[in-house]
């Protein structure tokens, strides 16, 4: 089983039929989903046939009942803590016709986890942790929070897999710290723009170079292009076999890293799971939202 640590929202995605006109009405289809990078993972761990505790924090308000409601179709094991100081966190997704996205968020309760949040009984019958960036960014108890987390992973033989989440976020938590933090984990799952903050380079093989410093495996993910994997004996281009088309990227990025988990978890093969991991996340593309097509 895979434990998650991470945020879980509800996606507002605005697809856009014209560009925004400002001041006045601009057309658009608007789609309600459930969202969370961490929760987006879990999903398509679930999808994947893969076994999955989810850890996540929410508020007490009508939009828990929603997300909630959604983990009845999953054999998701979700432990629902719950923040008596903020709201469930919302996020709106602008789409562009071309399929480009930016995201304006309100992360309310995910932002409340705390050191004592972490306990024992999570790690039962865990065999890998994953955590996102978004875990650490947020305050300095989000940090402690996520520290602990990959600390107990340790002491408990689990290995563990880090996936940076945000260029920008890299960018105000600080690059250094980040890499310090995680350094030693078995798995870094950075696309082409975190890669490029992460290592300070543009070239995607010496990204991998790079980061290879610090973590065991690196999986670097490169859009339509497919993705990069090395570890200390190799690396490589696996390049993604289909044409992308226009779609919706929104969790692309999760889809990818959740069924290259759960590929190399079951044959220990990085090729075959960057292969997977292509496939899947062509899967995510082609439909809107960042869940599973099956939700």
């Amino acid at each position: 089983m895979i434990l998650v640590l991470g945020d879980i929202n509800l996606d507002i995605i605005v697809n856009l039929r014209e560009d925004i006109n400002f001041n006045t009405d601009s057309e658009s289809d608007i789609h309600f989903e459930g969202g969370g990078s961490a929760a987006n993972f879990s999903y398509w761990l679930d999808y994947l046939e893969q076994p999955v505790r989810f850890v996540a924090k929410t508020g007490g308000d009508f939009i828990v009942d929603y997300l909630k409601k959604q983990f009845q179709n999953t054999k998701i094991d979700f432990i629902n803590l719950v923040s008596k100081n903020k709201e469930t966190g919302r996020i709106v997704i602008l789409l562009s016709k071309s399929g480009d996205r930016t995201m304006v968020t309100d992360r309310g309760a995910n932002l409340d986890f705390s050191p004592e949040d972490i306990t024992n009984d999570y790690f039962k019958g865990i065999e890998h942790l994953h955590l996102g960036g978004y875990s650490f960014f947020g305050g300095k108890n989000m940090e402690e929070t996520s520290i602990k987390t990959i600390k107990k992973a340790k002491q408990n033989n689990i290995k563990v897999s880090f996936d940076p989440s945000s260029y920008s976020g890299l960018n105000s938590y600080g690059t250094q710290n980040i890499l310090n933090q995680t350094k030693g984990v078995d798995f870094c799952f950075p696309n082409i723009d975190e890669g490029r903050v992460l290592a300070n380079e543009e070239d995607p093989e010496k990204i991998v170079h790079v980061l290879l410093n610090y973590y065991k495996n690196v999986v670097l993910k490169l859009g339509e292009e497919g993705c990069y994997i090395g570890n200390q004996d190799f690396i490589k281009k696996i390049k993604q076999k289909r044409k992308l088309a226009d779609g919706d990227t929104t969790g692309a990025g999760d889809a990818f890293t959740a069924a290259f988990l759960a590929d190399y978890l079951n044959n220990g093969i990085l090729q075959s799971a960057a292969e997977k991991a292509n496939e899947v996340a062509f899967k995510c593309v082609k439909k809107i939202g960042g869940r599973p097509p099956e939700l």
